[in-house]
């Protein structure tokens, strides 16, 4: 069994750096630095992320006012069509209704052209093809 005596470890033990020589204040600047780092990334990318809300944002504004307008125009493009179609002379009507009768039976929608027939009971559809 060895015996070390205390002064090989005190010799030795004074080369190597001690808890009281230590640079405690480069540790917690290296801290606060590492912090303030981290600190700015996160206000960036913080920055970043509100752009992108912001630009999303515009975007949906517009296709919500793009898609109000389309339908506005639509509405007002049904409106035309019923004026137009008020205004129509009852020939032109009486042919109209024969050719949708004509399309329904011929693409086997049957039902829905038994239906037509019956909402237009002021014109018969067996007589005129």
């Amino acid at each position: 069994m060895y015996i070390f005596s205390y002064s090989y470890f005190v010799a030795r033990s004074s080369s190597q750096t001690t808890l009281d020589s230590l640079d405690w204040g480069h540790l917690s600047e290296d801290g606060e630095r590492a912090v303030d780092e981290r600190i700015a990334v996160l206000e960036f990318e913080l920055r970043k992320a509100r752009e992108t809300i912001q630009g999303l944002r515009t975007n949906l504004t517009q296709a919500t006012e793009s898609k109000a307008s389309s339908f506005e125009k639509q509405e007002a493009d049904k409106t035309a069509m019923v004026a137009a179609l008020s205004s129509i002379r009852p020939h032109e009507k009486r042919t109209l209704n024969f050719l949708i009768n004509e399309y329904l039976v011929t693409n086997s929608y049957k039902l829905t052209a038994i239906t037509f027939s019956d909402e237009n009971d002021d014109q018969d559809f067996e007589g005129l093809g």
